[in-house]
């Protein structure tokens, strides 16, 4: 009987240094995937300049790889340059921030940095009433991936003796008044 212990106590120690070493391929390789993505960076930076459209999905590929390391603060600063590449080159209100904006929510939330989520969201239920979107299964994303943030608002602070969550006037009047434009309803969203 005790050498089956033995024998187990040593198979649970190799599965969990199988993990480990998973893990930590993981993140040898996300590591050389970031100074991969920095690397073309500088190189696009060379012939551009700091707004340039063509830089866009190198940033995004490099937000990626910092949320994958737990760099939280670096893929903030990554996401504010890629949506303000976007209102630059697009416009103030172009749709092809929303994504961006909801992954920048998300990584506050990660950060801890609900007052930054909560902006963002305020930031992002105006533009939705602001920008009109295509019904279609991506905009359907966005707002089931914003009613899990509220969600992870609630349930991330709950027992903390304070609960954070968006405001919810604000989120129910957005996602209201998208709805309302999805099924071709007219609706005046202050």
């Amino acid at each position: 009987m005790h050498k089956s212990l033995v024998i187990i106590l040593v198979a649970v120690g190799l599965t969990y240094s199988l993990q480990g070493t998973a893990q930590q391929s993981r993140a040898d390789q996300l590591m050389v995937d970031a100074d991969s993505y920095r690397a073309q960076l500088e190189e696009l930076e060379l012939g551009a300049d700091r707004y340039d459209p063509s830089l866009l999905e190198s940033l995004e590929s490099l937000a990626g790889v910092m949320v994958g390391l737990d760099q939280f603060n670096e893929a903030d600063e990554i996401l504010d340059r890629v949506i303000q590449i976007l209102r630059i080159n697009e416009g103030l209100y172009t749709d092809r921030q929303f994504p961006f904006l909801v992954l920048s929510i998300r990584n506050d939330v990660r950060r801890g940095n609900w007052r930054g989520a909560n902006e963002t969201m305020d930031h992002l239920v105006r533009l939705y009433t602001l920008v009109p979107r295509q019904w279609d299964e991506e905009l359907i994303n966005e707002l089931v991936q914003i009613s899990d943030l509220h969600l992870e608002g609630v349930a991330g602070t709950w027992g903390s003796g304070r609960i954070i969550i968006f405001e919810p006037r604000t989120v129910f009047l957005g996602l209201l008044c998208e709805l309302a434009r999805g099924f071709g309803q007219e609706m005046i969203c202050v």
